[in-house]
């Protein structure tokens, strides 16, 4: 069995010939062994980095099935300009930490995100969000009117599969097979 048929087996519930090993691999861990030193601006699409085949590599060089969480856009947790949806982003401070204020404005009022960044060593730098996009019942308000629609792929999805192909799954915002298949309810 390869990767994708073992993880896909084993999250319907089938016996499979032997246990699938996926553990959630954050991209620091990547970067640590690929020795990258991500910069403030670029900590899930680093510049000249190809992140999903480097976690790919990650995966065989210690034999595990790819379950890859780069189906998601990183840090980008509100989406990009669109009609009555502008984006503005500012940032404030510099390499080791920095606070990120995003501003959507819309024909419905103003909405925004503050997320706050820290290095934590050479190879990862952590985030945090301070304020969320929708807090209140005004903000909630705000947002169904002037979302954008569904973004169905995202930068990094289809990148990613390549990469993956059939030595495992992709799919947003994973942690491990194990946590992914304790989240499905059993019948």
């Amino acid at each position: 069995m390869n990767g994708r048929e073992l993880l896909t087996a084993t999250l319907q519930g089938k016996r499979t010939d032997r246990v699938a090993v996926s553990p959630f691999i954050a991209p620091n861990n990547i970067y640590e062994m690929f020795q990258l030193h991500p910069g403030d601006r670029h900590i899930f699409d680093p510049p000249d980095f190809d992140l999903a085949e480097k976690f790919v590599a990650y995966h065989d060089h210690f034999g595990f099935e790819v379950l890859s969480p780069r189906g998601h856009n990183g840090d980008s947790y509100v989406p990009s300009s669109a009609e009555n949806w502008e984006v503005s982003v500012t940032r404030e401070g510099g390499p080791r930490q920095q606070h990120r204020i995003t501003t959507v404005r819309t024909p419905a009022g103003e909405l925004r995100q503050i997320m706050n960044f820290e290095r934590s060593s050479p190879h990862m730098i952590v985030l945090a969000v301070e304020k969320y996009l929708i807090e209140t019942h005004q903000d909630f308000e705000i947002s169904p009117s002037t979302f954008p629609g569904a973004v169905h792929e995202s930068r990094h999805g289809t990148p990613c599969r390549k990469a993956v192909g059939d030595k495992g799954l992709v799919n947003p915002c994973t942690h491990g097979a194990f946590n992914t298949i304790c989240a499905i309810p059993q019948t």
